[in-house]
């Protein structure tokens, strides 16, 4: 019974793949003009995954049989990397609530759209959706993939994204208006604090990553920042121009399934090239805030409400909430206020 129930999920996702196909191809028959930016623009990116698909938990199980389980960390395939809590509705209204001067959002993923949007409302809204294989087209090799760096490594291949463009992960909000000199003024405006290099012995996988991208960069220690974890204002020639000066890196980086502590941060190795060739400038984090992992299982319910409760004033403009699952169960009205915080539900969202 249980294999039956399986194949008929299965058989449900592939239809629901195939429709969005064909959804995909008839627009881009009727919406040429996707190709064509202008260089006041500016794209949103954002990476989306629903691992609850069975199909996409097969492929998922698959990979990891083949790349022998022991030797994928346990944090690289947790469920929770992979589980949609609808973050990304909330991710979406507050772009278009709270930075309508954005152009088009671009959603890039394995081939799948969220049950609670609406396709064409949502397209006619500017929502784009990409998959990986057209931004990993000539190196398929590549797929299927279920690696962040993997695929932040190709996000400049999206076809007509504009030259600056901000990257999202879906737990990433504007929990306030956000002005596009605010990213994007003179220079790139990149959120971090300068600090030490840290030791990569004792260091976290992310911050191994960080430390991996700017060794790749041959600057001083003296310069070396970490990236606040908001929204991350990008250019589109500079991952390009990295990608081909350091095609071994890249390939590298693109090889693993999962992630490894051998990898790269592309999104930070981008930050460092700016910040050190003038095209970017470091501004201080406090503006934004981070609801940790850490800060969700170890914090009290009262010492996360008064984080929400920060957002809720207005007084950050950037938020992430990294594990929205264990929130939740502290602090059961977050969606609520995760409504106030974002702004009013979009027409092409359904109930």
């Amino acid at each position: 019974m249980d294999w039956l129930r399986f194949i008929k999920a299965i058989a449900i996702s592939l239809a629901c793949r195939i429709k969005l196909s064909l959804f995909l191809v008839l627009g881009r028959i009727f919406d040429r003009e996707d190709v064509s930016t202008s260089d006041a623009d500016v794209d949103v990116v954002i990476t989306w995954v629903d691992g609850d698909d069975p199909l996409h938990r097969w492929k998922r199980e698959r990979a990891l049989s083949k790349n022998k389980k022991s030797r994928v960390s346990k944090t690289s395939k947790a469920k929770r990397r992979f589980s949609d809590n609808q973050e990304l509705r909330y991710c979406i209204r507050s772009i278009r609530n709270h930075a309508p001067w954005v152009r088009r959002i671009w959603l890039l993923t394995d081939h799948q759209f969220p049950f609670y949007l609406r396709f064409w409302a949502a397209r006619r809204a500017g929502i784009r959706v990409v998959t990986h294989k057209q931004v990993f087209s000539g190196i398929e090799g590549a797929l299927p993939t279920f690696n962040s760096l993997s695929i932040e490594s190709v996000l400049w291949r999206i076809p007509g994204l504009s030259e600056n463009f901000i990257y999202f992960n879906d737990d990433m909000f504007l929990s306030a208006p956000v002005a596009k000199e605010d990213l994007f003024a003179d220079k790139v405006i990149i959120r971090a604090r300068k600090k030490a290099v840290p030791d990569a012995s004792s260091a976290s996988p992310h911050v191994k990553h960080q430390i991996n991208a700017f060794n790749l960069t041959g600057l001083s220690g003296s310069e070396f920042f970490s990236p606040a974890h908001y929204s991350y204002p990008l250019k589109k020639s500079v991952l390009e121009q990295l990608f081909e000066v350091l095609s071994g890196e890249f390939s590298d980086n693109l090889s693993s399934k999962f992630r490894n502590d051998h990898q790269f941060w592309p999104i930070a190795l981008a930050d460092y090239y700016m910040v050190a060739n003038g095209l970017a400038e470091l501004h201080s984090p406090k503006d934004g805030m981070v609801i940790s992992v850490s800060k969700s299982k170890n914090l009290s319910r009262e010492e996360l409400d008064s984080y929400i409760s920060r957002a809720e004033e207005g007084s950050v403009k950037f938020l992430c909430v990294n594990f929205m699952e264990k929130l939740e169960e502290k602090v059961p009205d977050v969606r609520k206020r995760l409504e106030r915080i974002c702004g009013p539900c979009l027409p092409f969202e359904r109930s």
